[in-house]
């Protein structure tokens, strides 16, 4: 996957987006503005393995770049995650569609989460954990979707938010909780998102 060029890639995937299917992205859920700052492309293939392959009449799946800090590449945080996952360095392209919201495939397969953090030793607010693309999107961008199926890497990943963490719902919750379940003595606090669970 060293050959691929993910920036051009994406560039494509925005010039390919028709107004008909920016309208339906609003409708999703997913902002305007982030639409217009190229959050979301149009690409057209299948998926081989784990991986999306672009080709000519194929599925339509809306293509999101994953990005980092450039001045922390290999860091979770950044001081300014909302700019940095709007305009940070590409390392991914994540392929998804608002029908099929809890699936998705990565065009490289390097990244592991969608999202960045804020530094967590300043103790910000808790973090806020995604099920899906579209759910990072309805945020506002803010939080993260942890790709990985690997329990070591997702453990990992939700461990660095210290300040704790917010599930989508009830069963989110158990769900993160259980991915927390190892004999290491720090687990973040899991809390419910209010505004689902007021529904």
């Amino acid at each position: 996957m060293s050959g691929l060029d993910l920036a051009r890639e994406h560039a494509h995937a925005v010039e390919a987006l028709t107004d008909a299917q920016h309208e339906d992205l609003v409708v999703a859920g997913v902002d305007r503005v982030d639409i217009a700052l190229g959050m979301v492309g149009a690409a057209y293939g299948h998926v081989v393995g784990e991986r999306f392959e672009p080709l000519p009449g194929g599925k339509l799946a809306y293509c999101t770049p994953i990005r980092v800090d450039p001045f922390r590449p290999l860091s979770l945080e950044t001081p300014a995650p909302a700019s940095a996952v709007r305009a940070g360095e590409i390392v991914d392209l994540i392929l998804w569609h608002p029908d099929a919201p809890g699936r998705w495939a990565l065009r490289a397969g390097s990244a592991e989460y969608l999202g960045l953090i804020e530094p967590q030793y300043c103790g910000p607010e808790p973090v806020a954990i995604h099920r899906s693309v579209l759910g990072w999107f309805r945020a506002g961008c803010d939080g993260l979707v942890i790709l990985s199926p690997d329990p070591w890497i997702v453990y990992r990943l939700l461990s660095q938010c210290t300040s704790g963490i917010v599930a989508e719902d009830e069963r989110h919750a158990e769900e993160l909780r259980a991915a927390l379940e190892h004999p290491w003595p720090h687990r973040p606090k899991v809390f419910v998102s209010e505004a689902r669970h007021a529904r």
